[in-house]
């Protein structure tokens, strides 16, 4: 496993960190077209964290491609995925309890499976939504297996 760091630089703000995902090592997180959005943001300590804010990536693997989206809200927030909910569950991303929500898009994306991660952070006092879309054949399970999620304490980066 290997650490990628989802980060934002801007001319206002400098770097500012979303989260930092475990990953297979052979897996790559390619930023897209549609790149980072930071309205809001916290330092605490030598790190900014992203406290209002959006990002989007590709995470490719060797048996799969899915989209990412990366939403991120100030304080406890119930960020429920907007698609048709076919499962639910609880798991665990950077040592809290989060839920996750498996289903298809509503409108767009009804031929695609969406995966959906929802976690609060007690320690950065943000909500932290992580979206994934692969295509309709990929058992979007397996990403929960396969990426892990770091978003305090960042390795001291």
């Amino acid at each position: 496993m290997k650490r990628v760091h989802i980060r934002a630089v801007s001319s206002l703000f400098g770097t500012v960190d979303f989260l930092t995902l475990t990953v297979p090592d052979e897996a790559e997180v390619m930023a897209t077209a549609y790149g980072s959005d930071i309205t809001q943001y916290e330092r605490r300590g030598h790190i900014a964290y992203v406290t209002y804010g959006e990002s989007y990536h590709v995470l490719a693997t060797p048996s799969y491609a899915v989209d990412m989206r990366i939403v991120v809200r100030p304080g406890r927030k119930d960020l429920k995925p907007r698609i048709r909910i076919e499962r639910t569950g609880e798991t665990e991303m950077g040592g809290h309890p989060a839920a996750y929500y498996v289903g298809r898009g509503i409108i767009t994306g009804r031929n695609r499976n969406h995966l959906f991660t929802v976690h609060y952070c007690d320690v950065t006092d943000r909500t932290i939504q992580i979206m994934f879309k692969g295509p309709s054949h990929l058992d979007v399970m397996k990403i929960l297996e396969d990426v892990g999620v770091l978003c305090h304490e960042m390795g001291g980066i």
